[in-house]
């Protein structure tokens, strides 16, 4: 349970969630539950994020062809952290 916490729900790294602990926010239900949502960072879908804003501001002005695959079609980024001791910089 406790390495399941560590991992991000959208990337599957783990280590590699930051919390933000100044926007946690509570939420109650009429029924009376209450839940702390707590927000994270995550350094890999963060990395990903800007590798593809960064593709997408060079490609912006790329036209599209019908029935030919753009630069962008099916491209997904993914991030996983590089391990130093396997000499990783």
């Amino acid at each position: 349970m406790q390495w399941e916490s560590r991992k991000c729900t959208s990337c599957g790294n783990v280590d590699s969630l930051i919390p933000l602990k100044n926007n946690d926010l509570n939420v109650a239900w009429p029924d009376g539950r209450t839940y702390v949502v707590e927000q994270y960072r995550c350094l890999a879908c963060g990395a990903a994020d800007l590798v593809r804003r960064d593709f997408q501001e060079a490609h912006k002005d790329d036209k599209p062809v019908k029935g030919v695959a753009a630069a962008g079609d099916g491209r997904r980024f993914v991030a996983r952290p590089i391990d130093k001791s396997q000499g990783g910089s």
